[in-house]
């Protein structure tokens, strides 16, 4: 059987849902939350770090799933796609042999959800970022929306802190880059700035960098001038980051009206996911210790913001 054969019966044989959101919402860590209490999932696993940041344990063929940003909403495009994204990230995966990020060729990647499925008894709830694939819908997505634009700035502080300010040593350079560099291209998008860069940081013989330096690369002109754009601070990038982020706001939730989000698949509006019993009722929970958990994540959040000297005053429960 082909590869792009088997990624189908994978997607469509086994019972599988999904949290899918923009980024920075804290889907891995809601994710694993719902499945530890929900009747409905098998009891995931997370690492959190001292960012309050969670990596899922999952095989690796959703991470690479979740990584697939797309709008196109063919699903023989999205099988493709996925495929394509299959060889290239088994070719470059980290060779640490971590447990959190295992080296794996496309066929030992799909034997390990072959084995992942037959040692569970109840459907995964998986974290992935937004697609616009008709692979998702009301059978098997749950949406999260920043509904307000105070919880879309918050997962932008979020994303801030734990992804932009995250460590990358020069073991992980080649790999961020190409994995950003993929999804760029997938979208169809120039791919000028992280060539460069990543040049740059060879050339000067980098030993670590903050991953915001990268991460930025997606909101900037392709044509950004790099000299000395390793020396601004970090908090000067993300400053110029979100200074026009209401116009950002307004034009994603446009996208996403273009794209019939909202009927496409279920949505869980941010305003509501610390209101003890919201998320309980539509995953089937029923101890008070969910919601406990989710507040105290949430606080821990606005601690860390503080320490990043970001106002956490709209986002007192």
């Amino acid at each position: 059987m082909d590869h792009k054969q088997e990624i189908k019966n994978i997607l469509f044989n086994n019972p599988q849902h999904y949290l899918m959101a923009d980024g920075g919402e804290g889907m891995e860590f809601i994710s694993t939350l719902i499945s530890k209490y929900s009747t409905k999932y098998w009891k995931n696993e997370s690492l959190i770090t001292d960012k309050n940041r969670s990596h899922v344990k999952l095989p690796w063929f959703y991470t690479i799933l979740s990584n697939m940003i797309t709008y196109d909403s063919s699903i023989p495009k999205m099988i493709d796609d996925f495929h394509n994204l299959l060889i290239e990230h088994t070719a470059y995966a980290n060779k640490d042999g971590s447990e959190w990020h295992t080296p794996e060729d496309i066929d030992i990647c799909i034997n390990n959800v072959k084995t992942f499925y037959n040692t569970i008894d109840k459907p995964p709830l998986i974290k992935t970022h937004f697609s616009n694939s008709d692979y998702f819908t009301k059978e098997n997505t749950f949406f999260i929306y920043p509904d307000e634009y105070k919880w879309f700035q918050y997962k932008w502080h979020m994303w801030y802190i734990k992804v932009w300010n995250g460590e990358l040593n020069s073991a992980d350079f080649d790999w961020v880059f190409h994995t950003r560099k993929t999804m760029f291209l997938l979208q169809g998008k120039s791919c000028s700035a992280y060539d460069r860069l990543l040049k740059l940081v060879k050339d000067n013989k980098m030993e670590d960098m903050l991953e915001g330096y990268i991460a930025y690369l997606d909101l900037a002109d392709p044509d950004i001038d790099l000299e000395g754009y390793l020396d601004i601070p970090m908090s000067e990038l993300y400053r110029r980051a979100v200074l026009d982020l209401p116009k950002k706001y307004n034009r994603w939730v446009g996208n996403l009206k273009s794209m019939n989000t909202f009927d496409k698949v279920n949505v869980i509006e941010y305003s509501k996911v610390f209101k003890k019993g919201y998320l309980e009722d539509m995953f089937e929970i029923s101890s008070d210790n969910f919601n406990d958990e989710m507040s105290k994540w949430h606080n821990k959040n606005l601690s860390v913001m503080e320490k990043f000297n970001l106002n956490t005053q709209p986002y007192s429960l």
